[in-house]
C-alpha cells in the first residue's frame, strides 16, 4: 500500500486563448481511476476551491492501472477538457522473510 499527493496547476488561460484569472475559476475536479480509466471515483471532495491545489490520497494497493484525472470550471458553468495522468504504484518494499531450516541428524 502506498499513499500519494494528487497536486494540480490551475490555468490561466481559456481554450482560445483568452485570459483566466483565478476569481472566473468556480472549482477544480479531480478523480481517480484504479482500473486504466474503464471508472473513475472522485477523490477527496471531489470539486475544490481554487485555493486548493492538492489532495492526499492514502492507502492505494500496487497497480500499474492507475490514472488521475482532473478538469477546471468556470464560474459560469462551463467545464475545460480533462487532463489524464497515468501513474504506476510498485511494491518497492525490502524483500519479505527467508525461511531457514534445520536438520538435526
Amino acid at each position: 500500500m502506498k499513499n500519494i499527493i494528487i497536486q494540480w496547476v490551475l490555468p490561466t488561460v481559456r481554450q482560445q486563448g483568452g485570459p483566466l484569472p483565478v476569481e472566473e475559476i468556480l472549482h477544480a475536479t479531480i478523480e481517480l481511476s484504479a482500473d486504466a480509466g474503464l471508472s473513475y471515483s472522485p477523490v477527496g471532495v471531489g470539486d475544490y476551491v481554487p485555493a486548493v491545489l492538492e489532495v492526499p490520497v492514502n492507502d492505494l494497493p500496487f497497480s500499474s492501472q492507475y490514472i488521475a484525472r482532473g478538469r477546471t470550471v468556470d464560474v459560469a458553468g462551463q467545464p475545460g477538457n480533462w487532463f489524464e495522468a497515468p501513474f504506476t504504484l510498485g511494491d518497492d518494499s525490502p524483500p519479505g522473510d527467508m525461511i531457514v531450516s534445520i536438520v538435526i541428524q
